[in-house]
């Protein structure tokens, strides 16, 4: 989800926000349309440019 977040929406982020967007995401699907999610980016990707996350 890191790699996808970076070249689809420009969200350069690590691993921890990945996991929250993935979850937010299956919570919308369970939930349906019409309902607000929320969720927030708690790190940057910097720390992971040389893991498997980016490599």
């Amino acid at each position: 989800m890191c790699k996808r977040l970076a070249n689809e929406e420009g969200i350069f982020c690590g691993g921890s926000t990945g996991l929250n967007v993935v979850a937010a995401i299956n919570i919308a699907r369970e939930l349906g349309p019409g309902k607000r999610i929320v969720t927030l980016g708690c790190d940057n990707g910097v720390k992971y440019l040389s893991s498997h996350i980016y490599a």
